[in-house]
């Protein structure tokens, strides 16, 4: 009965918490942030544009989401027809009337389909004249936290739901429903039972936080979308924001889940003498189901569901952490009830016999558990955190101090395992000690929880760090040595907008090039075929030639292709490629986490995970045993889809990402080798220098190509195509089988020097 009065303090201790977040809500902190934008803040247009169109960092909801324009009396200027990009929800538009010179305001806010979370925002630009006494700053920064009960919901959300879900998985893999038949004493089987009844106690708890906390959240994403308060959205409002948004069918689908779980587990105790029947194993696994269910959209509305190229791994990840977290948590605060019982009741040898065996199977489980956070959590930190510099932002210490009370749990942990454990048994002041590391075990991570509701209440780091530039490379410099000569390549500010070029040339025999040299400079965007046009680097001093003035508008990689000619020599060929990031107009354009890295860290993440539950499987049973069955099962299928996705991911990433630039740089190397290749392969038919005249020209029905005309008009992947499998209609065979990928690419590095000799 004294645990039953606890919990039912708590629980009436978090209804009334959660009443008063009710009763004060007011807006959390948004993630759809403004990332760029025609007109761009702070612009000063010569001509009036037609509309605005703004990018976001997320998906946004349509029927939600707005933009007005305001001339400088605060009259609207626009058409009163933003909508939603059907074809990329991140982009919004509105149409505009004819405008006059002045200053305007733009005006947005969204709603985002990932957190639910409602943004505002407002920025300025100019027409005919520059912006008048205003500086046109970006205004949609807030502060860190404007709610501190937004990481209190997300708190309570996650301890609700790790108790639903952990119990279950407590009894499912370290409790057995049946008693073993070497633990079938009155004294065992009293506190067998007592544990039972604090069983459903801790579920049901469990599943009221969630639900409560569930509603509470729902009330107050409502109030902020339609300012209202709390009161006056109940009903209709808060209908139509479940109904209507992603988010909030994804609320429906964790709290339906949720209250599916509590009328299984009032049918779970109807039945609890069930012991020996078919009922009662099939509503655990029920319970497990629905807890686990409503678990899926925390996920689903997590940071990892933001990220726009990895979005199914970062959601997978970030579930399997909380299932592994569940186990883990949720074990521990079972294993705390039952040693409690042992305490309370009196500390007897076969008791203590029977603690022993719980706690050698929850430690081996909690091993399992502790790994698999380990390497699902460095994934996500990977994914959100992107670039070291991103540490340094708040998300960035909220991780670190997760870290280190991570590193707590794992020292306590050891002790049980390392020196508790094996005295268990035969020590009986061990027992009270075990209470006390469990209680504190407990503790510590319900604040490692309460840290993580912090987090997920943050903006992501990469993000943050987007914004406040941490991530820019100035003054990129890469150096590279061939045919006894050092290029050092500069790109000054390394960001978009207009960009400096230095290359210095080293040479061993002057020590440097003079100005009789050429240095041509050519440009590639790896994301986007712009075509690449040779520029001429014009000589500053001894060994040094600049390029400058040059703009580039898009942010992302690219490739500077240099050739170095000097009278009487070689020519010397070099290639750099450089990422350019978000300039001061475009700031808050998100970071990215490579997504073909991604993916493999992914199916390696998966691999394993398969391979330690397989190996759990083992001590379980084996095949021996249904707990043994269904982790060598589970573990099974996820190594073979981790290996699948390694063996695909390159596959994969050509599917999706249609390879624009080659990925071998066109050195000197590269250029020789292709030469080589390209004479016992190619030049039989297309000649020496490509000018499709060759030895067997006259016997080909169908001229060849003439690469000179033809290689300029085709991107870097059409020629690849081209070689490896050939050209239908024509006598063009394929090389895909003759030649590796890496030769096909050192031909192309090669063919692409024609127009330049010729």
């Amino acid at each position: 009965m004294h645990n039953r009065t606890i919990l039912g303090l708590l629980l009436l201790a978090i209804v009334g918490m959660l009443s008063i977040e009710l009763m004060i809500a007011t807006p959390v902190f948004g993630h759809a942030n403004h990332e760029r934008s025609i007109p761009a803040p702070n612009a000063e247009l010569d001509t009036a544009p037609s509309k605005v169109t703004i990018w976001f960092s997320e998906t946004i909801e349509p029927n939600f989401s707005e933009i007005t324009v305001l001339d400088n009396l605060g009259v609207s200027v626009d058409l009163n027809d933003s909508y939603v990009d059907s074809n990329d929800r991140t982009v919004m538009s509105v149409s505009l009337s004819d405008l006059q010179d002045g200053t305007y305001t733009v005006v947005w806010k969204n709603l985002s389909t990932v957190d639910g979370h409602i943004l505002r925002g407002a920025y300025i630009f100019a027409v005919g004249q520059p912006i008048a006494n205003q500086a046109g700053v970006v205004t949609d920064e807030e502060p860190l936290i404007i709610s501190p009960f937004d990481p209190i919901l997300r708190w309570f959300l996650l301890l609700g739901g790790l108790l639903m879900l952990g119990v279950g998985l407590f009894r499912l893999f370290i409790v057995s429903l049946r008693s073993n038949d070497q633990y079938q004493s009155s004294y065992v089987q009293y506190i067998r039972s007592h544990y039972d009844s604090s069983e459903v106690l801790l579920s049901l708890a469990g599943a009221v936080i969630f639900i409560v906390a569930s509603v509470a959240q729902l009330l107050a994403q409502t109030s902020i979308l339609y300012e209202a308060s709390v009161l006056h959205v109940i009903g209709t409002p808060m209908v139509l924001f479940a109904l209507e948004t992603q988010w909030g069918n994804l609320w429906l689908w964790r709290v339906g889940l949720a209250l599916v779980f509590v009328l299984t587990l009032y049918l779970h105790k109807i039945t609890s003498k069930q012991s020996h029947g078919i009922l009662r194993p099939v509503l655990l696994v029920v319970l497990v189901f629905c807890a686990a269910g409503s678990m899926l959209p925390l996920s689903l509305t997590s940071h990892g569901a933001a990220l726009r190229s990895l979005v199914i791994p970062a959601v997978v990840t970030d579930y399997i952490h909380l299932l592994a977290a569940s186990l883990w948590v949720g074990g521990l605060i079972c294993l705390m009830f039952i040693v409690v019982s042992i305490v309370k009741f009196g500390d007897q040898a076969e008791s203590r016999k029977y603690l022993a065996k719980l706690v050698s199977r929850f430690s081996l489980v909690a091993i399992c558990s502790v790994l698999i956070l380990i390497i699902t959590g460095l994934f996500s930190a990977w994914a959100q955190i992107t670039v070291v510099n991103a540490l340094m932002t708040p998300y960035g210490f909220a991780l670190l101090i997760k870290l280190a009370l991570f590193a707590v749990l794992l020292i306590l942990g050891s002790i049980h395992l390392i020196w508790l454990r094996k005295r268990i048994d035969s020590v009986r002041p061990v027992t009270r000690l075990i209470k006390n590391i469990l209680v504190l075990e407990v503790s510590v991570a319900t604040i490692l929880l309460l840290c993580v509701g912090f987090m997920t209440s943050l903006e992501p780091a990469r993000q943050t760090a987007s914004k406040l530039g941490l991530a820019n490379n100035s003054n990129f410099t890469m150096n590279d040595l061939v045919d006894g000569s050092e290029i050092e390549f500069a790109v000054n500010p390394a960001v978009t907008g207009i960009n400096d070029f230095v290359i210095k040339i080293t040479d061993d025999k002057s020590g440097g090039i003079g100005p009789e040299a050429t240095v041509d400079v050519s440009l590639v965007y790896a994301n986007m075929d712009l075509g690449a046009e040779t520029l001429s680097a014009s000589f500053d001093k001894l060994g040094v030639y600049r390029l400058e003035n040059q703009l580039l508008g898009l942010s992302g990689e690219w490739q500077a292709n240099i050739v170095v000619r000097q009278p009487g020599a070689f020519d010397v060929r070099t290639a750099f490629r450089f990422d350019i990031q978000p300039g001061d107009e475009n700031r808050n354009a998100m970071i990215e986490p490579n997504a073909e890295n991604g993916r493999l860290f992914w199916g390696i993440e998966i691999c394993l995970i398969g391979f330690i539950l397989v190996v759990l499987a083992l001590p379980l049973g084996g095949w021996g045993t249904r707990k043994g069955v269904l982790s060598m099962a589970i573990g099974s299928i996820l190594f073979c889809c981790g290996m699948f996705i390694l063996v695909t991911s390159n596959a994969l990433s050509g599917a999706s990402e249609e390879v624009l630039i080659n990925p071998i740089l066109p050195t000197s190397d590269s250029v020789e080798s292709g030469f080589m290749l390209y004479q016992s392969n190619c030049a039989a038919c297309h000649g020496d220098s490509g000018t499709g005249i060759g030895p067997l020209t006259t016997e080909l029905k169908v001229p060849a190509a003439n690469l000179i005309e033809h290689v300029p008009l085709h991107s870097d992947a059409d020629l690849y195509d081209y070689i490896s499998e050939g050209i239908n209609g024509t006598e063009m065979p394929s090389f895909g089988e003759v030649l590796s990928s890496k030769d096909i690419w050192n031909v192309i590095n090669y063919i692409k020097t024609f127009k330049e000799t010729e």
